[in-house]
């Protein structure tokens, strides 16, 4: 069946320049990975995006990459995309250690997270977010823009990002996952693939941003790679 829906328009999840959207839409296999869930099938991150943050200089961290602390991706705010209904909110999961993380079972895979509703079948998805600084709570309302959270790297992460995504159900896995746009951003460049960024040194090497193409958008998806500022609103 084909939604004829128009996507949905929210604001930004984050604040800031430096956000890379890895990965975004189509690429990456668990984006396009059909899962079981109860004797149905369910596509839920079919649009997810991983945000990643780079600083001024282009680089991921600073000093020790072993320590969340040092990832300026780390303990940023997460922020309502909409005017919405909190339908859950799961704090408690403790953080994951840079690239040796402790595996952990599918009811804690999504670590501290937050749901929101937005309308009707529309449900925006915060994953992986700090111990401790989940600030709503079930059956709150949250105005757009508001703080609900800080960036984290709990349940099955590697490392520091905020997982984003809108869904048509309150689940992370039983759901259908919806496109959507950001109603404003500017497009900074792209980064390189995600295989050549793991080769980098985080603390080191820079990611070199390519600027082609730059420049305000309004009501678009980006795609992976693309590199983003979300203006103060």
């Amino acid at each position: 069946d084909v939604d004829p829906r128009a996507p949905a328009v929210v604001g930004p999840p984050l604040s800031g320049f430096g956000w890379i959207a890895l990965p975004s839409c189509c690429d990456g296999p668990h984006r396009r990975s059909v899962q079981p869930v109860n004797d149905t099938l369910w596509l839920a991150q079919r649009f997810a995006i991983d945000f990643n943050k780079i600083d001024g200089k282009g680089l991921l961290a600073t000093g020790d990459a072993g320590r969340n602390s040092a990832w300026f991706t780390y303990d940023q705010p997460v922020l309502a995309v909409a005017d919405a209904t909190v339908v859950a909110a799961v704090d408690g999961q403790p953080d994951q250690v840079p690239d040796a993380p402790t595996e952990v079972g599918i009811a804690e895979a999504d670590g501290n997270y937050v749901i929101l509703q937005l309308s009707e079948g529309i449900y925006a998805f915060y994953a992986h977010l700090r111990p401790g600084t989940v600030a709503v709570k079930e059956g709150e309302h949250v105005s757009k823009g508001q703080h609900i959270a800080q960036t984290g790297n709990s349940g099955s992460s590697t490392g520091s990002h905020l997982h984003f995504q809108l869904m048509d159900r309150p689940s992370a896995l039983a759901a259908d996952g919806l496109p959507f746009e950001f109603d404003r951003f500017v497009l900074t460049g792209r980064s390189p693939a995600l295989e050549q960024l793991l080769k980098l040194d985080p603390a080191t090497d820079p990611v070199i941003v390519d600027p082609a193409g730059a420049g305000e958008r309004s009501d678009q998806l980006p795609l992976s790679r693309d590199v983003l500022a979300f203006p103060d609103r």
